[in-house]
């Protein structure tokens, strides 16, 4: 079947990993905008992992409470009991790493932080969930929720991609070095990368290079 032959106007990291796949299918989800098979919604960990994010979002200092903030985000989410406290252990790892003293510690900290690269014809587009700005240096944190068997290997690759956009992003705006954390949170791994202002051409050319096909 043949699929458009024009790259995307706009794509978001998760747009793009899906057209580097397959563009059709990018076509069906992103443009017609047809629905995913009721399996494939993840309803469930989709509300847990908003939950996740919306908590941490509203955590601005090591001294901050997060057990009201808990306890909102599960009733708005409609989690039972037992997934507001797998929501608190979530919470408490992130909050007893040493990124998210990094973060607390940074000049500046942007959380949910927009995204629009131009890439030729299409814009990346999407946010990031916090950036953290020390001078020029740039930390870029991605909180991921989830438990299922996932070898570090695996995880390194199926991250490369998402955090290539992000340094981008953060090269963009001025970054000379990027360090990207993606934090597991519930098994308890960083998987990161790091990247400089020489490695811009290339990332861009590695994202257009997808576009393209």
């Amino acid at each position: 079947t043949a699929h458009p032959a024009l790259p995307p106007g706009r794509v978001s990291y998760s747009g793009l990993a899906t057209y580097e796949r397959c563009a059709y299918r990018f076509f069906l989800g992103s443009v017609v905008h047809l629905p995913a098979p009721p399996a494939a919604q993840g309803g469930d960990a989709l509300a847990f992992g908003s939950a996740v994010h919306q908590v941490l979002e509203r955590l601005r200092t090591p001294n901050d409470d997060p057990c009201p903030l808990i306890e909102a985000a599960g009733r708005a989410a409609g989690l039972a009991r037992a997934t507001v406290r797998r929501l608190a252990v979530a919470v408490e790892a992130y909050l007893a790493s040493a990124i998210a003293t990094e973060v607390f510690a940074a000049e500046r900290v942007m959380r949910e932080a927009p995204i629009a690269v131009p890439l030729g014809a299409t814009v990346l587009a999407g946010a990031m969930d916090a950036i953290a700005w020390t001078g020029s240096e740039a930390l870029v944190v991605d909180y991921k929720t989830g438990t299922a068997p996932l070898m570090a290997s695996d995880a390194e690759e199926r991250y490369r991609l998402q955090g290539a956009c992000y340094a981008l992003a953060a090269l963009a705006a001025g970054a000379t070095t990027v360090r990207v954390v993606f934090m597991e949170l519930e098994r308890g791994r960083e998987t990161s990368y790091r990247y400089s202002a020489a490695d811009q051409p290339r990332l861009r050319a590695d994202v257009e290079a997808i576009l393209d096909r």
